[in-house]
């Protein structure tokens, strides 16, 4: 990256990078811990779901699924790509749903909860939509 494209990348953008990286470290933590107690604590997932996916041999491949997913995510928020504007937000909106369930049944996760809003917050930011925004090729911008 050049410089004028990393004083194109406001301060926001830069959060939300580092908030997915906790993220990502932290389902690392709870994938890698899971087998042992029993739990995925961190991470909003239905109970039925946490413990399908424990009684079965799809953890590890979900596990890596994700991590390989949040890392492009987290790759594609960095070079300022709409997708990853767009997907993230999509994954926040379900995270903050599932979050809001578990806390209508007793089992709030505070943290995950406390993620997706900041990383909402951050993404409405105008200064981080307008560096999302739709790259219009050198035609369009001349005319």
């Amino acid at each position: 990256m050049s410089k004028n494209n990393a004083r194109r990348r406001p301060f926001g953008v830069k959060v939300i990078i580092v908030l997915q990286i906790l993220s990502l470290l932290a389902f690392f933590v709870a994938v890698s811990l899971a087998p042992v107690s029993g739990t995925i604590l961190p991470f909003a997932q239905p109970q039925a779901i946490e413990l399908l996916l424990l009684q079965s041999q799809l953890l590890p491949i979900l596990g890596g699924l994700t991590i390989a997913f949040q890392t492009v995510f987290i790759l594609g928020l960095w070079q300022l790509k709409r997708w990853a504007w767009l997907l993230l937000m999509i994954q926040l909106g379900v995270s903050m749903a599932i979050n809001l369930w578990r806390y209508h049944q007793g089992a709030p996760h505070y943290f995950d909860m406390l993620l997706d809003v900041l990383m909402v917050f951050y993404l409405n930011q105008r200064d981080v939509q307008h560096a999302f925004e739709r790259r219009r090729r050198n035609a369009d911008n001349s005319q």
